[in-house]
């Protein structure tokens, strides 16, 4: 087992196997093992970019990719990459919403309105709880609304909301319709889901 002690040497000498022959997966195995136990983050995240480039690699994808985002949010802090890596963590789990929610923190923290609204769209498909689909599906279509002008697909998001007769929904679609001179339509959904 790698040990701390005259690291430099160790992850040298790794470095150097691996790029020697970079499908050599075992260098790559020891040299993010010796990272891991040095603590050294920034050099443990490089490696694992480098085990997904390997088609061959014996390890989980998804369980890299997750490592990946947890170096990049904290240890290894890095907002771009971070991003990036919950986005192919996402890609990889088709069903998980926790890949997506952690993405979602990120973007209305940076101010990414087109990035969030597809992430929002996302989570609304993959959120167990009807509750949070709703929140998401409420809060993509003020987005949709409010930042792109988007009235159509605002109410393209909250109409099929109708029948759940969510207060906080009825009140965005109210909006969009008002606003969007919608309100026939709107009174036809409402007509429909005997809610008139």
């Amino acid at each position: 087992h790698v040990v701390p002690d005259g690291k430099g040497a160790v992850f040298g000498a790794f470095e150097e196997a691996a790029s020697v022959d970079p499908s050599f997966a075992p260098a790559l195995d020891e040299l993010a093992a010796a990272c891991e136990s040095a603590g050294d983050h920034a050099r443990l995240a490089q490696t694992i970019e480098r085990q997904l480039q390997h088609e061959g690699s014996s390890h989980d994808r998804l369980t890299l990719v997750r490592r990946l985002a947890e170096l990049y949010e904290g240890p290894a802090a890095d907002d771009q990459r971070a991003a990036g890596a919950l986005a192919r963590w996402a890609e990889l789990d088709l069903v998980s919403p926790e890949p997506l929610r952690r993405l979602r923190r990120r973007q209305e923290r940076s101010e990414r309105p087109p990035e969030l609204l597809k992430t929002l769209d996302a989570l609304a498909e993959r959120e167990p709880e009807e509750s949070a689909r709703i929140e998401a599906v409420v809060a993509a279509a003020v987005i949709a609304f409010e930042r792109f002008g988007d009235a159509a697909g605002a109410f393209a998001r909250l109409s099929p909301l109708v029948a759940a007769a969510e207060p906080t929904a009825d009140a965005a679609l109210v909006k969009v319709a008002r606003a969007s001179e919608r309100e026939s339509e709107l009174y036809d959904l409402l007509e429909r889901a005997d809610r008139y």
